[in-house]
């Protein structure tokens, strides 16, 4: 699904993912991030807006077309501008309808986009149906002229959904959930590399590339193998020659540059969101500040970012760890954290410091996914029983999740990386079941998870 408003493309997924048949497998904001997350995911049907930045979601239908030809594409959008029509027609989509059509429709003009069938809102035709060239046969015309002019047809009945079996577990969806852009990004670069450099020169990762295993195994098998030493200059020297990626986490300038001494070729799947932070510690530092930043000592994301500048720049955890900070009296102070922390935690930290140090420059960068992802899952939270987190014990963003279901949702939220984790115990009493994954994990994992939840009876 693709919409750059974030509230109405929140509202859509869920709406759909109410649907027991349907699943929302990945959200984007940008029209130049669809055929990435598409390649990596492997949908059946793209939803995209019309507007978006980057590029629009007609474009976006054009390019998907020739790099999935298998997934269809379904336009929704608010506007009926002449044109739009002909042209998302002309890109290869096979529905284009209204965001406000009611939820039965939009999931039934779904189901009939992935069976092949073309489905057009009537009231967003008529400026084409006005005149110009279009590419909608001589029936389908009249059929949307019927419905516009309220004769109905035939083949505008929604078919809806047969009622759920009573007598199994009810699953809920939680989006959004699973890849976000920095994930497939890094995938694709891993695997190109792969693929360009077969047989020529070893391509090695130097630490996880996203923190799943899963993930993992899979670039192993398209040639990308693994160096899984934390400490990413010790793991550089077990890297004798060929090509070496950096990971979404981000890297040391330091090691970046014994890599190349080392006469290595250099390529960086750094996510552009741990880029961000990067530069802003760079210019924090370059205007005089000592920069606060809040991470998990460990972690990788963190050790890249204190490699910009060690000397002007201090980790923290946590609140205790604010009331004894010893900081240098003559710089101004900043603070930024690392991306994939609890958005609660964080802002709690960042407002001790606040209280400590009045004048302190506040730069929260927990990424947008990560943010999203949580808020939905404390939100789905209110209405399920307990909630189920697909993701790699390694994950920090996973981890945040059963954290924030835990602490702010107040339910039971365990840690799966595959169904064959789950626990029949977890779900005694228990009739209904959130699920949601980590930014880093696959879908097929999710949807396995899925299943097997659904395959639960329910239990006194």
């Amino acid at each position: 699904m693709a919409d750059d408003q974030l509230l109405v493309r929140g509202a859509l997924a869920a709406l759909l993912s109410l649907e027991l048949d349907l699943e929302v497998v990945a959200e984007v904001a940008r029209g130049d991030e669809v055929v990435a997350v598409a390649l990596a995911v492997r949908p059946d049907v793209a939803l995209l807006d019309v507007e978006m930045p980057g590029i629009d979601g007609l474009a976006a239908a054009a390019a998907l077309r020739d790099a999935l030809p298998s997934c269809k594409v379904l336009i929704v959008t608010t506007f009926g501008r002449g044109g739009y029509l002909r042209r998302a027609m002309e890109a290869g989509a096979l529905g284009f309808v209204v965001k406000d059509a009611p939820a039965d429709q939009l999931a039934d003009a779904v189901r009939r986009v992935a069976r092949g069938e073309r489905v057009v809102d009537p009231t967003l035709a008529a400026a084409t149906l006005a005149g110009g060239t279009s590419q909608l046969t001589a029936r389908e015309r009249d059929a949307l002229v019927a419905a516009r002019d309220g004769d109905g047809c035939s083949g505008s009945t929604v078919q809806r959904k047969p009622p759920r079996r009573l007598e199994s577990m009810e699953v809920v969806r939680i989006t959004p959930r699973g890849y976000c852009h920095g994930v497939v990004e890094a995938i694709r670069i891993a695997k190109r590399e792969g693929a360009a450099r077969a047989g020529s020169e070893p391509v090695t990762m130097l630490g996880y590339l996203v923190h799943n295993e899963h993930v993992t195994r899979e670039l192993e098998e398209a040639g990308v193998a693994l160096v899984a030493e934390p400490d990413r200059m010790k793991a550089l020297e077990q890297v004798t020659e060929g090509t070496v990626i950096f990971t979404a986490h981000g890297i040391s300038p330091a090691v970046v540059e014994a890599a190349r001494a080392r006469g290595l070729n250099l390529v960086d799947a750094t996510c552009s969101d741990v880029t961000r932070t990067h530069d802003l510690v760079r210019e924090l530092v370059a205007s005089g500040h000592h920069v606060i930043y809040i991470g998990k000592r460990g972690h990788p994301e963190p050790a890249g970012v204190l490699g910009i500048a060690p000397e002007h720049t201090t980790l923290i955890e946590s609140i205790a760890e604010v009331d004894t900070l010893e900081l240098p009296d003559e710089r101004p102070l900043a603070v930024t954290c690392q991306t994939t922390l609890s958005m609660w935690d964080t802002q709690a930290i960042i407002e001790r410091l606040v209280e400590r140090f009045p004048t302190i420059e506040v730069h929260n960068e927990i990424c947008r996914a990560t943010q999203e992802r949580q808020e939905a899952a404390v939100l789905a939270a209110d209405d399920v029983d307990c909630v189920v987190v697909v993701g790699s014990d390694r994950s920090s963003n996973s981890q945040r999740l059963v954290q924030v279901v835990r602490e702010k949702g107040h339910r039971p939220a365990y840690l799966v990386d595959t169904a064959a984790d789950l626990d029949p115990e977890w779900f005694r009493g228990v009739h209904r079941v959130g699920v949601t994954s980590g930014a880093s994990t696959p879908t097929q994992l999710t949807r396995a998870v899925i299943a097997a939840v659904e395959a639960l009876p329910e239990t006194a």
